[in-house]
């Protein structure tokens, strides 16, 4: 798979964990030290994503990805 390639398939991973609850995705690419808005919300971005949380998108992330902000990824 070309960088590319392996950037398109993350990129769609991405999506489709905010869509829909998928905290493995967040737990296994989101760096444990990853500062988003200031601050270190890798548990709460986890947290916001499990099942039945109701919680939804995690906004801080979205803008994040949104404005591509600087995030820490593995």
């Amino acid at each position: 798979m070309s960088t590319r390639e392996e950037i398109m398939y993350l990129e769609e991973r991405l999506r489709q964990a905010e869509l829909g609850p998928d905290p493995a995705f967040f737990e296994e690419h989101l760096a444990d030290d990853a500062v988003l808005d200031g601050q270190q919300l890798k548990a709460k971005v986890v947290e916001a994503h499990q099942p039945g949380s109701g919680k939804g998108q995690n906004s801080r992330l979205s803008f994040a990805l949104e404005s591509r902000a600087p995030a820490t990824c593995r």
